[in-house]
């Protein structure tokens, strides 16, 4: 995924400062610029702005458990179908 990103100038790779074994991953101005084309009109949503910061945080977890469990469901179909 980050070579796609790469590729499409949205993100450029650096070396750590301290430990060049680090490679850091940042936005690049077209990167940024994109971002907020596409997530800047959520912003003023007024149904996202009706839930308190703790209600977002528990949505945030939900998401990020039902992707989990997303991707294990697909390596168990991958192995299947590789079996």
């Amino acid at each position: 995924m980050i070579d796609r990103l790469e590729r499409k100038g949205f993100v450029r790779r650096r070396r750590g400062d301290g430990d060049r074994r680090q490679v850091m991953v940042e936005f690049t101005d077209e990167g940024i610029r994109r971002v907020g084309e596409l997530y800047g009109p959520l912003e003023g949503e007024p149904l996202l702005g009706s839930f308190s910061k703790e209600q977002l945080d528990v949505m945030r977890d939900q998401l990020v458990r039902m992707r989990e469990l997303t991707d294990r469901q697909r390596e168990r179909l991958r192995a299947i179908d590789a079996g």
